[in-house]
């Protein structure tokens, strides 16, 4: 039973730190796209060609995992040592 509860409250503290992340690259997302527009508003009004680069793709779809996942397949007797 202790078992379970350290891997629940690892999992839990774990999965508290992912939220953050997740917040924090869509903030940092925001930010992107406010300076790319501010960006591209000077190049417009100056008459001046910037380079403005594209917002790299993994900031703009949900975090994933290089491969798909697989489930682990376990049975009781893994359980107990």
């Amino acid at each position: 039973m202790y078992v379970f509860q350290t891997q629940h409250q690892n999992y839990d503290a774990v999965e508290a730190e992912n939220s953050i992340l997740r917040s924090q690259v869509m903030e940092l997302t925001e930010r992107l796209k406010s300076m790319k527009s501010t960006l591209q508003f000077i190049e417009d009004f100056s008459g001046m060609d910037m380079d403005i680069p594209e917002i790299p793709d993994p900031l703009r779809r949900p975090l994933q995992l290089p491969c798909p996942l697989h489930p682990i397949m376990s049975s009781a007797d893994m359980l107990w040592c």
